[in-house]
């Protein structure tokens, strides 16, 4: 039986897409068979970063019973992941019952080592069957008041729904006197954070190249802070780049 990691945020604009699809290649790095489903139906963005948005089949038509699960299943072979990405079309979304999904993941978790759920940006009907259906919550926020307080109220719903929280991940992190420092974020958190990826102008580049910064700058901070990550997420040995400016501030490996 897999595990179901739902990749979620109080806002847009952290980032999440991003982290989700990265998180997904970099566990395919390590050899585990991995599922990414874009559960953000309403503003679906997955199918970007894998190079191919027009799919016939998706989650939505999925959710509308238009077709069968293993239909919407796509492989992407860059990453050696699967993805099922959800239509750009406004025209399906009437039709879609976002109820469906639990019972939709569950089917696909017996399948799959990880399903990665690329969740929606904010707490509406979406979000909370994204909970719903994930085992564990992993919550992205960026350096600023307002994202952190958000992604707070997230992470206690999740533990209010019983759900196993893997912990906060700051997105964009950068040593700036405007963001807030690592020590007020676990301050306000009331917790070590998870990990931070840094800021990355290649992470603009990979959108542009439709594919995972991971796999296409391999050795820059941010491919290996989502390595860390991964790693702890799948309970691997954490790889410590020594000597190294960003590793001084890796704050989870204390």
């Amino acid at each position: 039986m897999g595990k179901v990691i739902g990749i979620v945020s109080g806002k847009g604009g952290v980032g999440k897409t991003i982290f989700s699809v990265n998180l997904a290649s970099t566990l395919a790095k390590k050899g585990f068979s991995v599922l990414l489903i874009d559960t953000n139906v309403t503003s679906p963005n997955i199918s970007f970063f894998v190079g191919s948005p027009i799919k016939r089949y998706t989650l939505t038509d999925v959710l509308s019973g238009e077709c069968n699960i293993n239909d919407s299943i796509y492989a992407y072979t860059k990453g050696n992941f699967s993805y099922m990405p959800s239509s750009l079309s406004i025209n399906k979304l009437y039709k879609v019952s976002i109820s469906k999904l639990k019972s939709i993941v569950d089917a696909l978790k017996t399948q799959y080592d990880y399903v990665v759920l690329d969740g929606p940006a904010n707490m509406g009907g979406e979000f909370l069957e994204v909970v719903r259906a994930s085992d564990e919550l992993a919550v992205i926020a960026t350096p600023d008041i307002i994202s952190v307080t958000d992604a707070l109220r997230v992470l206690e719903f999740g533990r209010r729904h019983g759900r196993k929280i893997i912990g906060l991940i700051i997105n964009k992190y950068e040593q700036k006197d405007y963001n807030l420092k690592v020590k007020d974020i676990e301050l306000l958190a009331g917790d070590k954070l998870f990990g931070a990826i840094p800021r990355d102008e290649n992470i603009k580049m990979s959108l542009v190249k439709r594919a995972p910064v991971c796999l296409l700058y391999p050795k820059t901070n941010s491919t290996f802070a989502f390595e860390q990550i991964a790693c702890k997420i799948a309970g691997l040995p954490v790889p410590i780049k020594k000597k190294n400016l960003w590793d001084k501030i890796c704050f989870w490996n204390d």
